[in-house]
């Protein structure tokens, strides 16, 4: 946690990051979540991209590790990206756009947070929003992900009450070192919504 603009429990961003796995049917997955404020997330964003402005989100596969066992997946298959994977990955989430975003879409920042944790969770699984095809897709599993908490996607709503995020349990590893970025964030200042 490199920031000082917003409190959180980083026990729920863990256990966040565990449900999205587990929703994902991950196999094994080593993920570590960086709280950066705009000077911090601006250097990665220059340095790994060459982006000269501060992201909501960065997501970097950090070892494609390959599948794990086989899954019964059933007649139809898996629609979950990260189904059977073994992921390594690291997801870094700009707090004070974050406040931002949260102010323009009137909700909590920490539910703010919560999307973007979402969000870089999903590119690492294997999923992208660079089409509006796959961004069609991609969304439509954050609106999966996140009505495990009763949230709505501000891009989604109108008007909704804001509810408390308790997320289930379960374990991600932390990992340090950084290999291919995913590009996470479509527009200067966050994502288009």
């Amino acid at each position: 946690n490199e920031q000082r603009s917003l409190k959180l429990d980083k026990r729920k961003l863990i256990q966040a990051a565990r449900t999205l796995l587990r929703a994902e049917r991950v196999a094994q997955a080593e993920i570590s979540i960086a709280l950066l404020d705009d000077e911090a997330i601006l250097q990665v964003n220059l340095e790994y991209l060459n982006h000269d402005y501060p992201p909501d989100v960065l997501s970097f596969v950090l070892d494609e590790a390959g599948e794990g066992p086989p899954l019964n997946t059933g007649k139809s298959g898996s629609r979950e990206r990260g189904a059977g994977k073994i992921l390594s990955g690291e997801v870094l989430i700009g707090v004070d756009e974050a406040i931002r975003g949260a102010k323009k879409f009137d909700w909590p920042a920490e539910h703010e947070v919560l999307l973007y944790l979402v969000h870089g969770l999903l590119h690492i699984c294997g999923y992208d929003d660079l089409s509006p095809s796959e961004k069609k897709i991609m969304r439509s599993r954050e609106k999966d992900i996140l009505a495990l908490w009763d949230l709505v996607p501000p891009y989604l709503r109108r008007t909704s009450p804001v509810k408390k995020i308790s997320p289930k349990k379960s374990s991600p590893k932390k990992s340090s070192s950084r290999k291919s970025p995913t590009v996470s964030s479509s527009r200067k200042g966050g994502r288009s919504r």
